[in-house]
């Protein structure tokens, strides 16, 4: 991919993170979100695993796309996701955590799948959105089990800022082969 390539999906992921700080702010009411995505890069599968993390231990939300028959997911290192969530449920059970962290990540990753469809002018819809706690390579292992024709991987670097908390995570966009080429395309480009 060259530098021309990068920058519309550069593009792109600001524009999706601008609407994940929008829509994360309303969801924490007086509490202002900043959503940062300071790198994106195409990974081939055969790394892929290594560059979200390895073995590290990972909280994500991971969803399918409907409309390139691939997988977004956001991912957290350690306990980055509980953290970002805690302010919404301070003092709550484990159950309604859970389902705080199901639902910031499914905010922040439709909020950059709806900056993608307007990008590209494709129909793009939000599968049902799923919490992972694992492995970064055994999370790997099981979305790329899921979609099974995926040859790249679109990694995004994600930064959230929420009430003076820095916390670090990634988006990952699991298109089908097919589908990248005819998203890069619509985008103007080719790998």
């Amino acid at each position: 991919m060259d530098a021309l390539q990068l920058d519309a999906l550069r593009e792109m992921a600001t524009i999706g993170a601008g609407n994940a700080a929008r829509a994360l702010s309303e969801l924490y009411g007086d509490r202002r979100v900043t959503v940062r995505t300071p790198a994106v890069q195409v990974v081939p599968l055969a790394r892929v695993a290594e560059a979200v993390g390895g073995d590290r231990p990972v909280s994500a939300v991971v969803m399918p796309v409907a409309g390139t028959g691939g997988w977004m997911g956001l991912v957290f290192f350690d306990d980055g996701l509980e953290q970002l969530c805690r302010p919404l449920v301070p003092d709550s059970e484990d159950d309604l955590l859970r389902s705080g962290m199901v639902e910031v990540g499914n905010i922040t990753l439709t909020a950059y799948l709806d900056a993608l469809a307007a990008f590209t002018d494709r129909p793009l819809r939000p599968g049902i959105p799923e919490l992972v706690e694992d492995s970064a390579a055994s999370l790997m292992t099981s979305l790329l089990a899921a979609a099974q024709r995926v040859t790249d991987v679109i990694l995004m670097a994600a930064q959230f800022e929420l009430d003076g908390s820095h916390l670090e995570g990634q988006l990952l966009f699991l298109p089908e082969e097919e589908d990248l080429q005819a998203l890069l395309r619509r985008l103007g480009m080719d790998l």
